[in-house]
């Protein structure tokens, strides 16, 4: 920006000590163009001066602290499990904070493994599978119908396809996603639908049974449980040491891995 002088200093205390009374009409307006040329030069160097600022706090300042985003994420959604919320913080951070043209796959991705994951863990599914997979299997259930229709207008799974095969997305690609999941809210209907669904699937169950022996462990979500077996078949899962004999209390009837257990 130009660098104020004598001349400018001169103008300025003209402006500021006119009087129409001390010229006649044609000094004045001569006097008021040169005001306005001035005024006019000072306005685009201002515009210049905020451009270059702006290009510099865009391509050398970071705007978003990882943590606090996470801690915001994590208050946000307190549902999510932690490896979804590092990975919803990740994108979150990579996407606010870069403002030069690259490719947005591996942040589209970031987003896309957040529903991967809660979709898996929820369901307990622990079979290796695409998105596009994951989302065929739970396709047939009306509880994720008006989910999954919405996946499919907006093209995500084909995104996602794209992302993992060589092919660039743009800034602009990315932010449909980020829009879909955090300002129409769906990841937090998602959520609302799992546990709904978890709630209807989980049965309260009084048991009087005889259990026979401890028969190998289960991982169930993220936690490492002992399988039991009992007189009549049944399967029983617990993080408690259990004597072996008769057993009389309550449990929940859950599915795992295609098969019902009793979680006690």
């Amino acid at each position: 920006m130009k660098t104020m002088t004598k001349g400018y200093e001169d103008i300025i205390n003209h402006f500021y000590q006119f009087d129409m009374n001390d010229y006649d009409n044609k000094a004045a307006k001569k006097l008021n163009n040169e005001l306005e040329k001035e005024n006019q030069f000072l306005r685009k160097e201002l515009k210049n001066l905020e451009r270059e600022f702006e290009k510099l706090k865009n391509t050398n300042l970071k705007n978003h602290s990882f943590e606090i985003l996470k801690k915001s994420l994590d208050c946000k959604y307190p549902n999510l499990t932690e490896d979804s919320i590092k990975a919803l913080a990740t994108a979150e951070y990579l996407f606010l904070n870069e403002k030069i043209e690259m490719d947005y796959s591996p942040i589209y991705i970031n987003y896309v493994k957040v529903l991967e994951l809660e979709i898996k863990n929820k369901l307990n599914l622990y079979e290796k599978l695409t998105f596009g997979g994951l989302i065929e299997k739970i396709g047939n259930l009306y509880e994720f119908k008006t989910f999954i229709d919405t996946l499919m207008k907006n093209r995500i799974i084909e995104m996602r396809n794209r992302a993992t095969h060589l092919s660039d997305l743009k800034k602009i690609e990315c932010g449909k996603i980020r829009n879909l999941l955090l300002n129409e809210g769906w990841l937090e209907r998602l959520l609302y639908i799992l546990e709904s669904f978890n709630e209807e699937k989980i049965k309260n169950v009084d048991l009087d049974i005889t259990i026979l022996d401890a028969d190998g462990c289960e991982f169930f979500k993220n936690k490492l449980y002992t399988v039991y077996t009992t007189l009549d078949d049944k399967r029983i899962l617990s993080n408690k040491n259990i004597k072996l004999g008769n057993f009389k209390g309550k449990g929940k009837e859950i599915e795992y891995n295609n098969l019902t257990y009793i979680l006690i």
